[in-house]
C-alpha cells in the first residue's frame, strides 16, 4: 500500500524534452502546477543534437535539478545484441507528460514504491494546449524527441534528416547496414525502414516528403521499451 502523504513523497518529473513533458516542467516551475523536486531525462545517447540543446535550455530555465541518466547507447547496445538512488522510506511520485489526446498511454508504474501521476490529464490539457502555453510564456518550442535511428520515423522525417541533417542521416545509414544480420532468427534480416530496403537506397514517398514536416506534432511516444 502506497503512503500518499505528500510530505513523504519525492516528486520526480519524467522529462523527455518534447512538447508535453517540457510544458509540464515549465508549468511546475512557474507555479501553474504543484512543485516538483527533480526532473529526470533518460538519455539514449542517440538523440538529435537539437533535443540535447533544448534540454540545455530547460536546465537553465527550471529552478529544480535536472538529472541526466543513461544505461548506455541504444544504438551500440542493439548492435552488440545486448541513477540516482532514492531513500527507501519515501515513495516516488513520478510525473508523466501524457496529454488528453493520448490518454490511452496511461498505465500504472511497475514498481510498488512509484506512483505514476499525469498532471496534464488532470489539467485537461491537450497537446495543442501545451504548445499554446509555451507560446504564451515565450518559450521556444521543442523539436521532435526521438532517437536518430528510430525505425518508426515516417518518410517525411527520413527525408528531412537526409537533406537537412546529413551527418545524422549518415549515422542512421551506418547503423542500418550494421543491423542487417543481428537477428537471432536464421535467414532474417533487419532494416531501419519499413520497406525492408537499405536506408540509403530508399526512395522516400513523395506524397509524404512534399508535405511540410511538423517537428512539434510528430514525436516519439516513448513506447519502444527503452
Amino acid at each position: 500500500m502506497i503512503d500518499k502523504d505528500r510530505s513523504k513523497a519525492m516528486v520526480v518529473l519524467s522529462l523527455g524534452a518534447g512538447v508535453q513533458s517540457s510544458t509540464m516542467a515549465i508549468m511546475a516551475a512557474k507555479g501553474d502546477l504543484p512543485p516538483v523536486d527533480h526532473a529526470v531525462f533518460s538519455d539514449t545517447q542517440n538523440e538529435p543534437k537539437k533535443v540535447m540543446l533544448y534540454l540545455d535550455l530547460l536546465k537553465k530555465i527550471l529552478p529544480y535539478p535536472v538529472h541526466i541518466v543513461s544505461k548506455g547507447n541504444i544504438m551500440e547496445d542493439m548492435l552488440a545484441a545486448k541513477g540516482k538512488h532514492f531513500p527507501k522510506d519515501k515513495y516516488v511520485e513520478q510525473w508523466i507528460g501524457i496529454s488528453t489526446d493520448e490518454a490511452g498511454r496511461m498505465k500504472p508504474a511497475r514498481d510498488k514504491y512509484i506512483l505514476n501521476r499525469h498532471p496534464l490529464i488532470e489539467a485537461k490539457m491537450s497537446r495543442q494546449d501545451c504548445i499554446d502555453y509555451l507560446k504564451k510564456e515565450k518559450i521556444p518550442l521543442p523539436e521532435k524527441s526521438a532517437c536518430i535511428v528510430c525505425p518508426y520515423h515516417n518518410d517525411a522525417y527520413w527525408h528531412f534528416m537526409k537533406t537537412e541533417r546529413p551527418s545524422e542521416f549518415a549515422d542512421a545509414v551506418d547503423f542500418d547496414k550494421q543491423v542487417r544480420n543481428i537477428s537471432r532468427k536464421e535467414d532474417e534480416q533487419l532494416y531501419s525502414h519499413r520497406s525492408c530496403k537499405p536506408l540509403d537506397e530508399v526512395e522516400f514517398n513523395k506524397k509524404e516528403t512534399d508535405k511540410q514536416l511538423d517537428m512539434f506534432n510528430n514525436e516519439c511516444e516513448g513506447m519502444c521499451g527503452v
